[in-house]
């Protein structure tokens, strides 16, 4: 066997076992900064309503006395909130 044929992988071996010298340039994780979405307030959410509900409904979208379709209560809106039960202000249901 020709030693030029195996003096190359045996170099490249030794190289890429050796130890990296990583204390040079230790890698630093990145550093997040979180937004607490959950508050006592819930001020970071949303309150979307759909329709308000009879207790006849069928789970069909609800309609008027000529037909039409109702249109949902909607986004934030400040003339309906959502009943909690224990006092409690808000409700938190995904």
């Amino acid at each position: 066997m020709n030693f030029n044929n195996l003096a190359f992988p045996l170099l490249f071996l030794v190289v890429s076992c050796s130890p990296a010298d990583d204390q040079q340039n230790p890698v630093k994780p990145e550093q997040y900064d979180w937004d607490q979405l959950i508050d006592a307030d819930l001020s970071r959410w949303d309150n979307y309503l759909s329709f308000q509900y009879t207790s006849d409904y069928d789970g069909s979208p609800p309609k008027n006395e000529q037909g039409e379709l109702i249109e949902p209560i909607g986004l934030n809106n400040p003339e309906y909130g959502v009943p909690v039960a224990n006092g409690q202000k808000w409700a938190l249901r995904i």
